[in-house]
């Protein structure tokens, strides 16, 4: 008698106690893909998990998995939070995951395994509503079969990139030719006006010291959101430095620096994944904001390649301090499948919330907004 295909396959829901048991599969796992998968990865969830453990705020830990005779080919890095009284299962890794996954094991079951891994999200009794955040197209959801995900979709953006391959004599990027000119002439000009307060250097930071570069990244980066009054999910969120540091501790980042004399004018913080570059953490000192130091550095990493990458991920959202360098992007989704009664009544509640607070934030007066984000970040 043939035996059935689904046999030999068992879905499974790992939790916080068992996260670091699946560390080998996971990885031989993630060696197969064929497409970058950072965000997924164990070398990218465990620092997370570790982090919010370390500050009192254990994650509940969702990462659901399919075995095909023992072995893993299929995980779903996941993690359930609350909104109140909605229960909402997202990546791993939110507010600081840019990209959600999926690690599937190539081959023509991949579809099989994703719809498994669907059905036993759909089963959960505690998940009002399930949240995926800049699915990119090309990702392993689009080998869902069991839900039409485009009928769930909240929004749509893009994730700028740059083939650094495609660079030509002359030219910044995949854009036009004449807007790049443009921006290398200005270039210029900024780097001769820095260069009358000090020698100015491009340097590739040394593995030792990315912990004491990644805390000044961040100390920048939070000087300057305060400067604007500007809030960051990521950035403020009280997981976010301890897991860069831990990162950064374990060799994983790519650091780069721009130096006028003695001085740091701005880091650019990011992580290397088989030749895709991703550009995670750009900083720098406003002293020398008149004189661009940010697109400076940018400038001199694309015509350096110092760590010789094939592709530059500035990650969504698209913005104009990333578009200036390619034309070139990715689609990324948003989407949200409601679960039960209380995911469908919250949805459009929740749209107006986000939508609302937004729009609350930047209309108040600058002085204010700079007290909040104070008050928030005494309070965490």
């Amino acid at each position: 008698m043939p035996r059935h295909p689904e046999a030999g396959r068992r879905v499974d829901v790992v939790g916080f106690e068992r996260f670091a048991s699946i560390e080998a599969g996971w990885r031989a796992l993630a060696g197969l893909q064929d497409r970058p998968v950072l965000y997924q990865s164990f070398d990218w969830c465990h620092p997370w998990v570790k982090a919010c453990a370390g500050i009192g705020r254990p994650l509940d830990v969702r990462v659901v998995t399919v075995r095909e005779e023992g072995r893993l080919v299929l995980v779903w890095p996941l993690a359930l939070s609350r909104l109140g009284p909605i229960r909402i299962l997202h990546a791993l890794g939110e507010p600081a995951t840019q990209y959600c996954d999926l690690l599937v094991e190539p081959g023509a079951c991949g579809g099989d395994y994703v719809d498994l891994a669907w059905d036993r999200i759909a089963a959960m009794p505690d998940v009002d509503l399930v949240h995926l955040r800049n699915v990119r197209e090309g990702s392993g959801l689009d080998l869902l079969r069991r839900i039409c995900l485009r009928k769930f979709q909240r929004s749509a953006d893009a994730a700028p990139y740059l083939r650094l391959g495609s660079c030509e004599a002359g030219s910044v990027g995949d854009g036009p030719r004449d807007r790049s000119s443009r921006s290398r002439n200005a270039l210029r000009r900024h780097r001769k006006q820095l260069a009358r307060l000090g020698p100015v250097t491009f340097e590739v930071v040394d593995p030792c010291d990315h912990r004491m570069a990644a805390r000044e990244a961040l100390a920048l980066k939070r000087a300057w959101l305060e400067t604007r009054g500007t809030l960051s999910a990521g950035y403020a969120h009280p997981a976010n430095e301890p897991a860069i540091e831990d990162l950064a501790e374990a060799g994983r980042f790519a650091v780069t620096r721009l130096r006028v004399g003695a001085a740091t004018a701005a880091i650019e913080i990011g992580l290397v994944e088989a030749g895709h570059y991703y550009s995670l953490i750009q900083s720098y000192d406003q002293a020398f904001a008149a004189h661009a130091p940010g697109r400076l550095l940018i400038w001199q990493f694309i015509e350096e390649n110092p760590f010789g990458i094939e592709t530059m991920d500035f990650l969504p959202p698209s913005l104009p301090h990333k578009i200036e360098w390619t034309d070139a992007s990715v689609p990324v989704r948003e989407f949200a499948v409601p679960l039960t009664s209380r995911g469908r009544l919250a949805l459009p509640a929740l749209r107006r919330l986000k939508g609302g607070l937004k729009r609350l934030h930047a209309a108040l007066p600058l002085p204010l907004r700079r007290r909040l984000l104070r008050l928030a970040g005494a309070m965490d």
